[in-house]
């Protein structure tokens, strides 16, 4: 699941979304046929509805990890918006060469990933509402309360909103990982009536404005080969194939995807991504995409989920991510 401002403090989802973020947002592959499809295929559920309802929002947890240290950065948020234009944009860039799902993030703004002049004209056209004092997520007994806050930048793409939720603290260590969280907002302008309709995944509500099981934050991405615990070179020859392992999901628990992308600091954004279904534990980086990327940057390996759920006439993007980053030369 973001706009990225220079990431020299190393900050990190997207997108939704890294050192501004790891974060994607994260395209799935699916782009415009399901928002919470992923691994390949839409479920019939999923509708037209995707392609045109306008964006309204972005509710995520984002764990970022640096891979040198250990330390682990919960950027977590919501936002909540009407009048954005265009209503919407599409999940992500094009292909560098069909099939890799490798994609070029630079051409567009792809969930604020890759683009920060348009991802910031894109903020300036949005109307913010309210949902309240605060917001919650709670998973085991633990919650993270969100508090109302003006004119601020938020820690996944390094973007300003008028209006944005966010936790006093940051440190993720002890976040709950691979499980749902509940989340819950008070009211004012955040209607909810519509929340189990066209839905893509398994979902229960509970209230006017508490929602359950949507908001899912993976387990620890681990055996990363080659590993992040140290900076990378990019071969210079050849593509770039990666092996991983990602524990398996809960039931009822939404669709992963893992992604791979490279954050350039002088662009401040995602440059180019690639994604693979975490169930096959492997990622190819191809040799087209390896000539193409900046000298030196950061890399970001994790895995997300995205679900999209129809409040009334808008969409809110519902995104956890859990990645580790590191610093790349080629």
């Amino acid at each position: 699941m973001t706009s990225f401002a220079s990431k020299t403090t190393v900050v990190f989802f997207a997108a939704s979304s890294l050192l501004t973020a790891c974060g994607d947002d994260g395209s799935s592959g699916n782009p415009d046929a399901c928002l919470g499809g992923g691994n390949g295929g839409a479920p019939a559920t999923c509708g037209p509805w995707a392609e045109d309802v306008p964006e309204g929002g972005d509710v995520r947890i984002e764990l970022q990890k640096d891979g040198t240290s250990g330390a682990t950065t919960l950027a977590a948020h919501a936002y909540f918006f009407k009048n954005q234009m265009p209503i919407r944009r599409d999940l992500e860039g094009p292909e560098v060469v069909p099939g890799s799902r490798c994609h070029d993030m630079k051409a567009g703004v792809y969930f604020d990933n890759g683009a920060p002049a348009p991802a910031v004209a894109l903020v300036d056209t949005r109307t913010y509402v309210e949902a309240g004092a605060n917001v919650t997520f709670k998973a085991s007994g633990q919650t993270i309360t969100l508090d109302k806050l003006a004119n601020t930048m938020e820690l996944s793409s390094y973007l300003t909103h008028d209006i944005v939720y966010m936790p006093a603290s940051s440190d993720g260590t002890s976040t709950p990982r691979n499980q749902p969280w509940e989340v819950e907002w008070p009211g004012a302008e955040i209607p909810v009536t519509d929340l189990n309709s066209e839905e893509a995944s398994p979902v229960s509500s509970v209230g006017a404005k508490r929602v359950e099981s949507q908001l899912f934050v993976p387990a620890d991405i681990t055996d990363i080969n080659p590993s992040f615990a140290a900076p990378l070179s990019v071969p210079a020859t050849g593509d770039w194939a990666f092996t991983f392992a990602q524990a398996a999901s809960p039931a009822g628990a939404p669709p992963l995807e893992t992604f791979f992308g490279f954050y350039n600091p002088e662009t401040g954004g995602f440059d180019y991504m690639c994604f693979a279904d975490p169930a096959t534990g492997q990622l190819t980086v191809p040799r087209a995409v390896l000539d193409l990327v900046a000298p030196s940057g950061y890399l970001y390996f994790g895995t997300f989920s995205h679900i999209g759920h129809k409040v009334v006439e808008r969409r809110l993007d519902f995104v956890g991510v859990n990645c580790t980053y590191n610093t790349y030369t080629k």
